[in-house]
């Protein structure tokens, strides 16, 4: 199963539960609430563009 993520908050998302998602240029997003499917709407271009990757430490590998 593909993993979802609002692409506001970056939030994981199943699409199987949520009751919020939008098209946007031939693409299906998927949202956590729809406070960020509003934010989303207002401006889709912003939320789209690459956000580097949040990397965690993890305890097993220092």
């Amino acid at each position: 199963m593909r993993d979802f993520v609002c692409p506001v908050c970056g939030m994981s998302v199943d699409p199987e539960r949520t009751a919020w998602k939008t098209e946007y240029e031939g693409e299906t997003y998927h949202f956590c609430s729809e406070a960020c499917r509003e934010k989303f709407l207002k401006k889709p271009k912003k939320y789209l563009k690459p956000r580097p990757v949040k990397r965690r430490r993890h305890s097993c590998c220092g």
